[in-house]
């Protein structure tokens, strides 16, 4: 068998365009097929459904060797390559917008999970700040805003425990 571009030779069969009735009989080649076969199966697979096709670009990825894919994959890393076929295009669309959907809303679920640890400690300080003022201790703004500031829950816990007896507010930072 030879291969030569998009086009598959073989002594029993002939001459193969790849076309949508010879695409799986490029892919399901023997394990080590080179790079211009994976070509030829691409090829062929861009003028099938969605669904075909993507099964096709998964067994030729499955079936070429480790050069062809290497080979594959650097040609499909190159950001700068635009895709030929509507197929390709859509897919890379739809994957880029399934990322950033997926981005979106992994960074929506950051932020309200750093907005409620954000609000949790507010009120831990809140209530520091609520307990020495119940106590008629006094203040500063410096000892204030450290208290405001404090995103620690655990530091936050220690001084609400601490607010309740300590001998002043300086008592309270103290560990």
């Amino acid at each position: 068998m030879s291969f030569t571009g998009a086009r598959v030779e073989d002594a029993q069969l002939g001459s193969v365009e790849p076309t949508e009735r010879r695409a799986d009989l490029v892919v399901v080649l023997e394990g080590e097929a080179p790079l211009a076969v994976a070509q030829a199966a691409f090829a062929a697979a861009t003028r099938l459904d969605e669904g075909r096709a993507a099964l096709y670009f998964d067994l030729t990825f499955t079936w070429v060797g480790r050069a062809a894919r290497e080979a594959l994959e650097a040609m499909m890393a190159n950001s700068e390559y635009e895709f030929r076929s509507d197929f390709m295009r859509n897919l890379v669309a739809k994957a880029r917008d399934e990322a950033r959907a997926e981005g979106r809303a992994e960074g929506k679920a950051e932020g309200r999970a750093e907005g409620e640890a954000l609000g949790v400690a507010r009120g831990k300080a809140q209530a520091v700040l609520a307990t020495l003022t119940a106590r008629r201790l006094p203040l500063t703004d410096a000892e204030r805003a450290r208290i405001l500031s404090c995103t620690d829950l655990a530091k936050l816990d220690a001084w609400i425990t601490r607010a309740v007896s300590a001998e002043s507010v300086a008592a309270l930072f103290e560990t």
